[in-house]
């Protein structure tokens, strides 16, 4: 009988792309740990929950919840036998419990592991703990890792996969993306929404799309965006499939959002501790993911004090109009954007590795 596998998650992005990795496993192989609600579909057992934690503030006021969880997933990987844990993203929980688990003889797989190369290269010998080999999904990632001595491969991109190119309509909706997370829906949110108000001022027949990712309630989502015409949706492609332009708040969902061909204008907003703390460990110009693939890359990033909703309306405004400079050079980056991307070992060779020594 084949021993469990240990997965654990942080995110929506991460639990997402977790989930397709356990349908890649096979239905004979039994998974447990931190899970989110698509690892729940896929049928693995939870032995805790993923929150996405967001901001320093809110990650201090649980860390004793954290550092239980740890405890609960080392010693439910020991009880059942777990030969081999895959720990997705989230730097802060699952450096420590990787460690935590090789201590034990666990072979631990980084998949998505976290952008070390773009903040934490402090973090490094850490992560040469916490891992015994990775698997990566920007094409860059992983001679960067291995030059780290870490053995590590590009898997190609699950995102590129299911996102297929879709022409923007200079009449469509636009599309508002105020992330995945709560605490990025109550600081991201309202600044969404005032743009849209902006919007609506200049031209009282736009309308809206918003995706409500499985992290977020439905209820939440409509309202912070009470008010306005806007038609909830429940995928990323979703929303921005067709769209004019898109306002999104910056992670993954930029990627997407670029694949797809929507041009876009990337946001963020956090805590005033958080982005203070943040930004002094960010070493790079662009964070957005399509610019750090295309390096640089031509997507307008507006973050904390820049983005004030007149800045980003305007911005918007020369996206969405036909033939705008800014909006061809957006639409030439997503198709170089999905050349840039192509290859990579697959998902199936990912699954194969992790069964490899079960």
């Amino acid at each position: 009988m084949k021993s469990p596998i240990l997965i654990s998650v942080g995110e929506a992005s991460g639990d997402r792309q977790a989930a397709a990795l356990v349908r890649a496993l096979g239905p004979d192989q039994a998974c447990l740990g931190k899970i989110g609600p698509e690892l729940a579909a896929a049928g693995v057992e939870a032995i805790c929950r993923a929150e996405g934690a967001f901001g320093f503030s809110r990650l201090i006021g649980t860390v004793r919840t954290l550092r239980k969880q740890r405890t609960a997933l080392v010693n439910a990987a020991l009880e059942r036998g777990v030969k081999t844990a895959v720990l997705v993203d989230y730097s802060g929980f699952h450096l420590p419990l990787g460690k935590a688990l090789r201590r034990h003889g666990i072979r631990v797989v980084g998949f998505i592991p976290p952008k070390l190369w773009a903040w934490g290269s402090w973090r490094l010998a850490s992560a040469r703990k916490a891992y015994d080999e990775l698997f990566v999904i920007l094409p860059f990632e992983a001679d960067w890792w291995r030059e780290q001595g870490v053995d590590c491969q590009y898997l190609g991109n699950p995102i590129a996969d299911d996102c297929q190119p879709t022409p923007s309509r200079v009449d469509g909706p636009i599309a508002l993306l105020p992330g995945s997370r709560r605490a990025e829906l109550d600081y991201v949110g309202p600044l969404l929404k005032s743009c849209a108000e902006h919007m609506l001022q200049t031209d009282p027949t736009a309308s809206f799309r918003v995706p409500v990712a499985p992290t977020l309630d439905a209820a939440a989502v409509g309202a912070c965006f009470a008010g306005l015409p806007v038609e909830q949706v429940d995928t990323v492609q979703a929303a921005v499939a067709g769209a004019k332009v898109a306002l999104v708040c910056n992670g993954t969902a930029t990627l997407e959002t670029a694949l797809i061909g929507t041009p876009q204008v990337v946001v963020f907003r956090a805590p005033l501790v958080t982005w203070v703390i943040g930004r002094s460990l960010v070493r790079l110009e662009q964070t957005a993911p399509p610019n750090l693939v295309l390096g640089p890359g031509p997507w307008p990033e507006m973050f904390q004090g820049e983005a004030k909703p007149e800045a980003i309306v305007q911005v918007a405004n020369r996206l969405a109009t036909a033939d705008h400079p800014e909006r061809v050079a957006q639409l030439d980056a997503s198709r170089r954007l999905r050349q840039a991307m192509a290859g990579g070992v697959g998902m199936e060779a990912v699954a194969q590795a992790v069964l490899g020594q079960q």
